[in-house]
């Protein structure tokens, strides 16, 4: 009669908590992979934002290096005006710039009014271009003496 009691397997019997040891086994694989996927997740969304932020920066510098280009173009194409001091008026130019897709338009018109010994003439530089879809244009202005012949 003892023997045969010894020979009943062990019913197993849960712990604290509830549950079984395997049972806890199994239930932490499956909560590491919902883990990994969390983290998946969460990097894949830092990626792409870091993504994003690079390509807007890159725009934005790409932009900015086209305005710096645009002003040193309008400057050189002012200088020779400003060093004579003088212009004639009305007049107007457009033309495009070598070696890149800037163009400009160069305008005089006369301002009355007297300056001691001559007119005004008011010159406006337009340079435009293309990036991407829009267009951009910078455009400077100043005051030069109407040139007396």
């Amino acid at each position: 009669m003892c023997t045969f009691l010894m020979a009943v397997s062990k019913v197993p019997q849960p712990r604290r908590g509830g549950m079984l040891a395997q049972e806890k086994k199994a239930h932490r694989k499956g909560f590491l992979l919902i883990e990994a996927i969390v983290v998946i997740v969460i990097l894949s969304v830092g990626l792409t934002l870091i993504i994003q932020a690079t390509v807007a920066g890159l725009r934005a510098m790409t932009l900015a290096a086209d305005y710096v280009e645009a002003v040193r173009l309008a400057e050189n194409t002012l200088f020779p005006l400003l060093q004579e001091g003088r212009t004639k008026a009305p007049f107007v130019e457009e033309n495009r710039f070598a070696d890149n897709n800037f163009s400009y338009r160069l305008e005089a018109q006369r301002v009355s009014g007297d300056v001691g010994s001559g007119d005004l003439n008011e010159v406006e530089l337009e340079v435009r271009w293309r990036a991407g879809r829009s267009e951009k244009k910078v455009s400077l202005q100043t005051y030069l003496l109407a040139d007396s012949q």
